[in-house]
């Protein structure tokens, strides 16, 4: 086949069309050889395409894989991984693997979701995770009964390691102790524990304002959450 043949043919047709106005859909215009103006186009297509040589096709069909691969590594290396751990009152306790910045609710839904016995209404679904995290839901029944406040004053009574401080339990003065923790970050945190509850992990502490991963670095030799 002559591809300049056929889409002079084309040409020809698609103008005739415009000059009489022709707007009927089921009109249908043949070349000699009975073939309609969709296969001439589609016999072209095929026709430029046998034009580009199979290893350049191949070369930029690798390419773009290449290129996939490299924008999902990227992706995944921006995504700081953490790794929380969530019992009680869930369909499916243990630990699962989410990304920094996500929520309690994040890590209730890999779970499974609550139970029916849990006190949804206990529990700060909208709290950022911190990496180590634990997060215990309790019951209705122990919420009324008052067993899960008596769990967290329980942790708060553990005595922190010697030579640390126990942030849970520590009011101001003892907190600006702690290597560059002034009177506003001890504000800080004590408003922190105030909102949220008791610190689970001596990471969370970064979940606190002003206090970053560059200062935990710094004091996480210094600090417990008791135990």
């Amino acid at each position: 086949m002559k591809v300049n043949f056929r889409m002079g043919i084309l040409i020809i047709s698609l103008f005739s069309l415009s000059a009489c106005s022709i707007k009927e859909p089921s009109l249908r215009i043949s070349t000699e050889n009975g073939e309609s103006i969709a296969e001439i186009k589609t016999e072209i297509k095929e026709e430029l395409q046998k034009d580009i040589p199979k290893d350049a096709r191949e070369d930029a069909l690798a390419k773009t894989k290449q290129e996939n691969v490299i924008e999902k590594k990227n992706k995944e290396h921006d995504e700081k991984i953490i790794y929380a751990y969530i019992c009680g009152a869930i369909i499916n306790p243990g630990v699962y693997k989410l990304k920094e910045g996500d929520r309690i609710y994040h890590l209730v839904e890999a779970a499974g979701g609550l139970t029916k016995e849990a006190d949804e209404k206990s529990l700060n679904q909208a709290k950022k995770l911190a990496d180590g995290e634990q997060v215990t839901v309790y019951t209705k029944e122990e919420v009324v009964s008052g067993q899960s406040l008596g769990l967290e004053k329980e942790a708060a009574l553990v005595p922190a390691s010697p030579g640390k401080i126990n942030i849970n339990t520590a009011q101001k003065e003892e907190l600006m102790q702690i290597s560059g923790v002034g009177s506003q970050r001890a504000d800080a945190i004590l408003q922190y524990r105030k909102e949220n509850g008791l610190f689970s992990s001596v990471e969370e502490i970064m979940q606190v304002e002003g206090i970053k991963e560059g200062m935990f670095e710094k004091i996480k030799e210094e600090i417990s959450v008791g135990g």
